[in-house]
């Protein structure tokens, strides 16, 4: 299983996860990151968001454990079904949506953004690359 999703955020946006109406989320990309086409035994190919050493993060069609805080515990899982790299300031009004925020416009996506990240440095306004993870819930 690939690393835990987490959700910076409340206990009630893990739940809007696990019922699906959270579907997507997007955390800053480490420099070594990259998008790559893994080949499977059956010869397709699944997206993956992969380090240089080859390590897969996040693919397509996995189930990855879900939880609040990245010191808390996993709490559910969801299953990834895409990934992608972009800026930041890609997200449109529908991408607000899927990440659950209210009300879903790009602007309350940033001001939620810089409250999480500005101690982190990745300000909205220096339009940071992220990976974007769409997932969907898994019945226990």
């Amino acid at each position: 299983m690939g690393l835990a999703l987490t959700i910076e955020s409340s206990d009630k946006a893990v739940q809007y996860a696990l019922t699906g109406r959270k579907t997507e989320i997007r955390q800053c990309c480490n420099a070594d990151w990259s998008l790559e086409q893994i080949k499977m035994p059956d010869n397709s190919t699944r997206a993956a968001i992969c380090g240089k050493s080859g390590q897969k993060y996040w693919m397509v069609g996995e189930k990855v454990g879900i939880k609040a805080y990245s010191t808390g515990p996993v709490v559910g899982k969801v299953r990834v079904v895409a990934v992608r790299i972009e800026q930041l300031q890609d997200i449109n009004d529908a991408g607000a949506y899927a990440c659950a925020v209210e009300p879903a416009t790009r602007e309350r996506y940033f001001a939620v953004w810089d409250t999480l990240n500005n101690q982190q440095g990745w300000k909205s306004t220096d339009n940071p690359k992220v990976v974007v993870i769409n997932f969907a819930p898994v019945s226990p």
